[in-house]
């Protein structure tokens, strides 16, 4: 529009400068036509000069109508609308309202619609005002809805109500801010529904819901469709964290309900079942506090202590919950606990606990225990100090150093909150001055027992015995004095034992026996002898046995089997054991055999004893197992001294006697 009227303004503008130069050329040839026909009748002029003088003045008056024209056919200046007001002629008001309105923004569609609107049908610009009218109604509609696009609703119905009833478009402007205005309601009632659908958990009825919103023609319900489809998956999510929880206390003690709380402050607050959520945990942490004071009262304080710890932070108490809170704190920091930590450390949480116990209120129902704490803790204030300088005295590590320190713990009297401790440091620092006093003399011994002479070492242990029980090195002490003993014992022992083996290496095993027998129970060499007496004293019970074996197998020979089987099974068991049993079974069945052949078929049995009863079985030898048995110890030759304690000999076996011979 705005090219086409420059086109024209320029169109008008060349036609002007057209006339103008046309006119010009006129006027020019006029004159000098004027000027030649003077020349050519001057003599006529004088005497025809009213004559001419009447031609002078329709000349005048030609030149005249000429310029009247190309003023007329000039193209007015521009308006200029930065000066236009109030009292500015329509037109050039209206030329600027459209000029205005090429901007494209809603308040230069509302001020031209404003010029024209109220203009009557006898207006001599009505009827352009009715076409610009037109065109700014739509530039209007054009702005609401982009309004509308952008989710303003009330913006966009607020400009489409600004064109008026004059305009040719205003009962369609009408029927669209309706249908807008329906498209709302239906979406709000669609939403209201979502939201009761919600708060009562049903979750498809609210997914229906929202699908029919989908469908609503209304920008700003399409853009909220996101973030409620968001809220039904948030209200889904807590619904399942609330029955979990609800399952939970179901099937769990009161004192793990902490744990269920936790799972309800993942729920978002914004929330419907947040509403209900937090009424259960309102519930739950009452039975919690509930069970709290009850451990309390009980002076469970550790137990009181552990359940409050398993609420979650952010869970709103009551003031009386509070005042029990601060209550157990208390009570812990009061009660007799391990105080490794740095001594600031530990003056804070006194200090805290008393700070807060002063913060219970005499209407409270935990006042009672809160007073009978607040001395307590000062006390421990106090007795904090004074471990505090003992320690300080005990890190030097002198024994002066470490009896002051004892000195200064021991001042804590008993029943202050602080005994415990200190008894302990006091025990800890006895030991130190102990170690201290003793260990000279522990290293003193060492000196001595280091040559490892038999005088030394002796002087060694009568040192090592000062150090009485319960001194802080008796342990040690106890263990280097058995080693230096067992070093004495085995320099006075090891010429016992050298000399027993030598004797049984010249084949006096029974008095080598009573040789090693010397060496007590409980002596060094004590295990050694020992082992040397079992071998020895099975080598005579090998020597016995086959002695044994032999007249045996002679009696055997002269036919006297049963002779022969009750010699032999004098045996003991040793190496010989298993060759004597083999003879026994041989020599039982060679006997049986002959009684078979010679004993009469009808005859009663060998009966060889005055009892009426029959006679027990013969005895059966088994066969050796893989595990021999132990070997029996000999017969001593000569009386060998008793040791000082059992000896762990081998039980000689005695063989059941033998039937008397047929």
């Amino acid at each position: 529009m705005a090219k086409t009227k420059q086109a024209t303004q320029r169109q008008v503008k060349a036609g002007g400068r057209s006339i103008k130069v046309s006119a010009t050329k006129l006027q020019i040839k006029a004159q000098h036509q004027l000027v030649q026909t003077l020349q050519d009748v001057g003599p006529m002029v004088r005497k025809h000069r009213w004559t001419l003088f009447s031609v002078g003045v329709l000349l005048t008056a030609g030149g005249v109508t000429v310029g009247s024209l190309i003023w007329l056919s000039r193209v007015p200046p521009a308006t200029d609308c930065s000066k236009i007001g109030p009292f500015s002629v329509e037109s050039e008001r209206l030329q600027c309202a459209q000029q205005g309105t090429q901007s494209g923004k809603a308040e230069d569609y509302l001020r031209a619609i404003a010029l024209v609107k109220d203009w009557p049908v006898d207006h001599p610009l009505y009827g352009r005002g009715q076409r610009s009218l037109e065109q700014w109604s739509d530039g209007l509609m054009g702005v609401a809805r982009e309004r509308l696009a952008a989710n303003d609703l009330d913006g966009a119905m607020k400009l489409a109500e600004q064109v008026p009833p004059s305009s040719t478009r205003y009962g369609d402007v009408r029927e669209t801010i309706g249908r807008w205005q329906e498209e709302r309601n239906r979406g709000q009632k669609l939403f209201e529904k979502i939201q009761v659908a919600l708060k009562q958990q049903y979750w498809e009825e609210a997914s229906g819901l929202l699908a029919k919103l989908a469908l609503v023609e209304d920008p700003v319900w399409q853009t909220r469709l996101s973030d409620l489809r968001l809220q039904l998956d948030n209200e889904k999510k807590a619904g399942v964290f609330l029955k979990q929880a609800q399952e939970f206390v179901k099937t769990n003690p009161t004192q793990t309900w902490g744990k269920a709380i936790e799972t309800l402050m993942a729920i978002d607050t914004k929330t419907f079942v947040w509403q209900k959520a937090q009424k259960e945990i309102n519930k739950w942490r009452d039975s919690l506090f509930n069970l709290a004071g009850t451990r309390l009262s009980k002076k469970d304080i550790k137990g009181a202590d552990e359940i409050l710890k398993s609420l979650p932070a952010r869970v709103a108490i009551t003031s009386d919950q509070r005042d029990l809170t601060r209550v157990v704190y208390a009570s812990t920091v009061d009660g007799d606990r391990d105080h490794r930590e740095p001594i600031f450390d530990q003056m804070v949480q006194v200090l805290t606990a008393s700070s807060q116990v002063q913060q219970v209120s005499a209407s409270s129902p935990y006042y009672k225990p809160a007073s009978v704490l607040l001395p307590r803790l000062q006390m421990q204030v106090e007795d904090a100090v004074q471990v505090q300088i003992a320690q300080a005295l005990a890190s030097f590590g002198q024994v002066n150093t470490l009896q002051g320190a004892i000195a200064q713990a021991q001042g804590i009297a008993p029943k202050r909150p602080r005994r415990l401790e200190a008894q302990t440091l006091v025990a800890q620092w006895t030991k130190g001055v102990q170690r201290l006093e003793d260990r000279p003399i522990v290293l003193q011994a060492q000196q001595v027992a280091k040559n490892g002479g038999l005088e030394q070492l002796r002087s060694a242990v009568t040192l090592i015995d000062r150090l009485t029980k319960g001194r802080a090195l008796y342990a040690e002490a106890q263990t280097r004095r058995g080693e230096w003993v067992a070093q004495i014992q085995t320099i006075e022992d090891k010429p016992i034992l050298n000399e027993a083996r030598g004797l049984a290496q010249s084949g006096q095993l029974g008095k080598a026996i009573q040789v090693a027998s010397r060496i007590k129970y409980g002596r060094a060499l004590y295990g050694d002898a020992q082992g040397s007496i079992g071998g020895w004293a099975a080598e005579l019970q090998a020597i016995q046995d086959r002695a044994t074996l032999a007249r045996a197998e002679g009696l055997a020979s002269q036919g006297s089997l049963t002779q022969a089987i009750e010699v032999a099974s004098q045996v003991r068991g040793s190496a010989v054991g298993g060759e004597a049993q083999a003879s026994i079974d041989r020599w039982s069945a060679e006997r049986q055999q002959i009684r078979n052949n010679t004993a009469p078929v009808e005859a009663p049995p060998e009966r060889t004893y005055s009892d009426p009863e029959p006679p027990p079985p013969e005895p059966r030898y088994d066969a050796p197992s893989a595990a021999p048995p132990p070997e029996p110890a000999p017969e001593p030759v000569a009386p060998a001294p008793e040791p000082a304690a059992p000896a762990p000999e081998p039980p000689i076996q005695e063989a059941e006697p033998a039937p008397p011979p047929p």
